[in-house]
């Protein structure tokens, strides 16, 4: 049967609406539900470039995360891609939440004061305490997040930023919150490892990092690392392998809201002792830092052809640093001793 021209109008004016309506649905419509569900449980700017749903996945491309509704506020996150398992057919089974999501190269900045306090605001909407209906604890589950090559940024007031790419992550649902793990491959700070703990409501948390173990110090590298008071390189300057273990407490309730507790093992490191002006070769130890006070233990190098060795703390907490370190040497070579020793006048 043949249609006639009047009807194939008819049907041709029928597409063009429902093309219209489908652009209209796509362009405005579905990013407007979509910002409006995520500024419900973020209250910064949200800015994305697209999104997908179909057969297998869904999911928003370009997303970046400001830390207050300001639009010059600096943005804290952006990835290039966020997938879900979100899609047509779990939809149909009546599975609306996700269950695991992926982020393709995330960038995050934390930006900190002179202190190591934060000074990035993350304005999460959530709940600080899990339903009490175990249907309802199972639709606010924690989906499993994996990250692929990402980069953190820690940029504290009065330091240069230390950036960190070649971030893995993986963020578990667990029965008390969250677990993290993260594997880093950075051309400059190596195979760094970090592990930690969030309650469900992410006020709380712990995070232990460790050094890669191939590890090696110089000046440009401390002056970047956060939390360590500049004073401590100012007297201790190690050049070589070191390992480091850092400990992190995070309570957003608190006064102090991120509390660090460093050790730093020196493996037959190179250091330059800045206040006696000497250098102490094939040096170990540890150094052991909370906060302004530093305990040196058992460091033991070789100087000036005969060794040293030192314990005792630097504390950089008062106006007037209190200082109380036990230094010996022994069978040194007094004639190449620093003039500021005063040693010829002996």
């Amino acid at each position: 049967m043949r249609l006639s021209a009047k009807k194939l109008r008819r049907i041709g004016f029928v597409l063009a609406i429902l093309a219209v309506v489908f652009v209209v649905v796509r362009t405005w419509v579905v990013p407007a539900v979509i910002l409006s569900q995520l500024q419900a449980h973020y209250k910064g700017k949200v800015v994305f470039q697209n999104w997908w749903f179909n057969w297998q996945s869904s999911g928003i491309t370009g997303l970046k995360l400001s830390e207050t509704p300001a639009s010059d506020s600096p943005v804290w996150f952006s990835a290039d891609r966020i997938a879900t398992n979100v899609s047509i057919s779990r939809l149909i089974r009546g599975q609306a939440m996700p269950t695991s999501i992926q982020v393709d190269r995330p960038e995050v900045t934390f930006r900190l004061d002179v202190k190591g306090q934060p000074l990035t605001k993350i304005p999460i909407v959530g709940s600080s305490t899990a339903p009490a209906d175990p249907a309802q604890q199972d639709r606010t589950a924690l989906p499993d997040i994996v990250t692929r090559n990402g980069i953190i940024t820690l940029d504290q007031d009065g330091r240069k930023p230390m950036r960190i790419q070649g971030v893995d992550a993986r963020l578990a649902p667990v029965a008390d919150g969250g677990q993290l793990t993260v594997k880093t491959n950075d051309p400059h700070w190596g195979q760094v490892a970090v592990s930690g703990h969030f309650d469900p409501s992410f006020q709380r948390g712990d995070l232990r990092i460790k050094s890669s173990p191939d590890f090696v110090a110089n000046p440009g590298k401390l002056e970047r690392i956060p939390f360590i008071p500049a004073e401590v390189w100012a007297n201790l300057e190690p050049r070589g392998p070191v390992a480091a273990l850092v400990d992190i407490k995070l309570d957003a309730t608190s006064p102090r809201p991120v509390l660090v507790h460093t050790e730093i093992t020196l493996n037959g490191t190179n250091a330059r002792l800045n206040t006696l002006q000497v250098e102490s070769n094939d040096t170990h130890g540890h150094v052991v830092i909370d906060d302004t006070l530093v305990k040196v233990l058992d460091l033991k190098g070789k100087t000036l052809d005969g060794s040293l060795t030192a314990s005792g703390t630097l504390d950089f907490g008062p106006k007037v640093p209190r200082i109380d370190l036990d230094l010996r040497l022994h069978e040194i070579d007094v004639t190449k001793a620093p003039a500021a020793w005063q040693l010829g006048e002996l």
